[in-house]
């Protein structure tokens, strides 16, 4: 399991950012950083619009930054 997978299961679990980088070993602004990127809105059952963490979002978002920022030969 990737990082950013463990990041969003304790997320969904209400673990604080804290909680997180500590069983992750990872300082606690890595993974702030991390969840501010990585997290999306999505629409609810009851219509109303909320904000949650991806793993798939995130990966995505880090490749595409990661691509920009290469030199083109």
């Amino acid at each position: 399991m990737q990082s950013t997978e463990l990041i969003m299961a304790r997320q969904f679990d209400s673990k604080t950012s804290r909680r997180i980088a500590s069983d992750l070993h990872r300082n606690s602004s890595t993974i702030s950083h991390e969840l501010k990127c990585g997290t999306g809105c999505q629409i609810g059952a009851n219509h109303q619009p909320f904000k949650t963490y991806f793993a798939d979002n995130a990966q995505l978002i880090y490749d595409n930054h990661r691509m920009a920022c290469r030199t083109v030969s």
